[in-house]
């Protein structure tokens, strides 16, 4: 992942090799449907389940995770500070000239 604050870019490094990676469980339930130009599309419910392999709080880390991981996190009432997530809004992702996202300006915080 690249963050790129004000002129100086941050290149983040993946994880080593065989890290886990945190993943979220979900579970989707059909709750209705839309109708869009006269065709019904199904509208699922979903709801975060187990969140694995999430690392314990080290001091002075920081770890970058998905914002699903974080949102699933912060629904099952879980405040961790160490834990950010790139910020994907248009005013924050950073694309070359032909759409390709190079970065993010900001990490988010859901806490």
């Amino acid at each position: 992942m690249t963050c790129l604050v004000r002129v100086v870019t941050l290149s983040i490094p993946p994880p080593p090799e065989g890290t886990p990676i945190p993943r979220v469980s979900t579970r989707a339930k059909i709750v209705g449907a839309v109708k869009i130009d006269g065709m019904e599309i199904p509208l699922r419910k979903i709801t975060y389940g187990n969140i694995g392999n999430l690392p314990d709080e080290k001091e002075g880390t920081i770890y970058v995770f998905s914002t699903l991981v974080t949102l699933a996190l912060r629904e099952k009432g879980v405040k961790r500070g160490d834990l950010l997530s790139p910020h994907t809004n248009a005013d924050s992702v950073v694309r070359d000239r032909d759409g390709t996202v190079l970065g993010v300006k900001y990490l988010q915080t859901l806490w």
